[in-house]
């Protein structure tokens, strides 16, 4: 049980947080919502807690440490079935990071997974047409051009939205998250 007055001793059981194919960053943000929904905390709280998430994510880019990277990436395993037979983000990653930079990524594992959007050849960088997500090992193996196109609404559906959505709705917050990670407006203007 969560005493209000010791959030340290919070415990998740039994719930998507403690899920091997969650964010890291997916897994901090479901506990904070929980902490805030015990201690009674007012609805502004929570937005505010989405909102930040929003920021989070939307700040993303080449300047992003290693850790960070590997804070927000999504991990999905891969075995040579998936590899053969499935076209989903996690075997999708995994093809182009062979492709960006001669990687192959670790089958059996759970490799870290990012959404980019695929703009086409650039000046000096090739993009494969259609890349919509890359996967890493390693932040470090990561190609620089590709931290300048993260698409931030797919990384916003995937780790706040889908994350969240259940959890607010049993809760009866008039949270409407749809589509491209869009929030309902009473987050930005009250």
């Amino acid at each position: 049980m969560h005493e209000p007055t010791d959030s340290k001793r919070f415990q998740v059981k039994g719930f998507e947080a403690k899920r091997s194919d969650t964010s890291r960053y997916s897994q901090k943000l479901q506990k904070q919502i929980l902490i805030a929904l015990a201690e009674f905390a007012d609805e502004d709280t929570t937005y505010d807690l989405i909102i930040k998430a929003h920021d989070d994510i939307r700040a993303l880019g080449p300047q992003t440490t290693s850790d960070e990277w590997f804070e927000f990436g999504i991990p999905k395993g891969i075995n040579p079935v998936t590899m053969k037979y499935l076209n989903v983000p996690r075997t999708r990653g995994a093809r182009y990071a062979w492709l960006y930079y001669d990687k192959q990524v670790m089958q059996y594992n759970k490799p870290k997974k990012i959404y980019v959007k695929w703009k086409g050849k650039m000046m000096g960088e090739l993009w494969w047409e259609g890349t919509d997500v890359i996967s890493f090992d390693n932040p470090e193996m990561l190609p620089a051009f590709m931290l300048e196109h993260v698409d931030y609404a797919q990384m916003i559906e995937v780790c706040v939205t889908k994350k969240l959505e259940d959890l607010l709705d049993a809760v009866g917050m008039d949270i409407k998250m749809s589509g491209a990670g869009q929030t309902s407006m009473r987050m930005y203007f009250g």
